[in-house]
């Protein structure tokens, strides 16, 4: 990795503590010298108001509350270390149900467990670089600005909802919301993991 990325301050929240060690020796491996773990959510937010961090990977599925409400807290705290910090949200789950309320929470990318390294390293490096401009927003929101990408995904429901009506009898069916993400998302690094390539033991899922 390239400086100054790889002096990068990054922070993990995870509560499961073999993933925790996983993604920081991935991101050891890929050139990050400052990764720190955290378990508790609420000790993760404490340091990211003691510390400017630079990128944080919060996971969807944690102790006492969920990665989305976690994101959607730090967005709008005024008193953060770095009001810029990127946010990277993980999970196993690979919906649309689940990353709609993730964007609006404010994420700046998505990943999809499990993590390849050479996909950790893509997307840290685009959240660091070239991700979507901040804005302000309702309840003192700062975050990515997510209004088209949200329009986008209300259309492509609508799409998906409607392939899947084309498989079932002809009754009127509702888009069922956990319809899941085609690998690729116009405007949102997201990426959906090839599943053959990991055996089951090592996948970590929530």
């Amino acid at each position: 990795m390239l400086e100054p990325f790889s002096e990068a301050r990054v922070a993990v929240v995870d509560g499961n503590r073999n993933f925790q060690q996983l993604l920081r020796g991935m991101l050891r491996q890929i050139g990050f010298r400052h990764v720190e773990v955290f378990g508790d959510p609420a000790a993760a937010m404490t340091h990211v108001v003691e510390v400017a961090v630079d990128l944080i990977f919060v996971d969807l599925v944690m102790p006492g509350r969920n990665g989305v409400e976690w994101v959607r807290e730090a967005r709008r705290r005024a008193d953060l270390a770095n009001p810029e910090m990127g946010m990277v949200m993980m999970t196993g789950h690979a919906v649309r149900s689940v990353l709609e309320p993730a964007v609006a929470a404010g994420i700046d990318a998505f990943l999809v467990k499990p993590i390849a390294p050479d996909t950790l390293l893509r997307h840290a490096r685009r959240v660091l670089s070239s991700r979507a401009p901040y804005v302000p927003g309702p309840d003192g929101y700062w975050g990515p600005d997510s209004r088209e990408l949200r329009r986008r995904l209300r259309a492509l429901d609508v799409g998906l909802g409607r392939r899947v009506r084309s498989r079932l009898p002809p009754t009127p069916v509702a888009p069922a919301p956990s319809v899941p993400l085609p690998r690729a998302l116009p405007g949102l690094d997201v990426e959906i993991a090839d599943r053959r390539r990991y055996h089951a033991d090592l996948a970590f899922l929530d």
